[in-house]
């Protein structure tokens, strides 16, 4: 006698798991990983109209200065993409590109000046 009750969570089963094996063998991303900061942006993924430098944090304190560009820890002195780094410092990076300096600042970084300020 076929009883469908127990067949159906085995073919349940086999449907979910051809359906995940489909989706990795498409090379989909997972929407629900995290992103790292520790893995740098492709750059594939850049546009080539934005800015080449992404500052996206800076870290000072008394014994370090550091900051993550383009997905990458540097400190002072550390290359990234070509530039060299220069000062860290809270809120922005000033970056040395063949004699040339560059400001960085994090994305979403504002300026906030009093009335006394003019």
């Amino acid at each position: 006698m076929f009883r469908p009750l127990r067949v159906l969570p085995a073919l349940l089963a086999l449907a979910l798991s051809a359906g995940a094996a489909s989706a990795s063998a498409q090379g989909l991303d997972d929407p629900t990983r995290p992103t790292s900061l520790s893995e740098p942006e492709p750059a594939a993924r850049r546009s080539e109209a934005g800015p080449r430098w992404r500052l996206q944090s800076t870290l000072v304190a008394d014994d370090r200065r550091l900051a993550i560009i383009n997905g990458r820890t540097v400190g002072p002195g550390d290359r990234v993409d070509g530039a060299t780094v220069k000062d860290v410092r809270q809120g922005g990076v000033t970056l040395d590109v063949e004699g040339r300096r560059i400001e960085l600042r994090p994305l979403g970084a504002v300026d906030v000046k009093s009335d006394a300020d003019g």
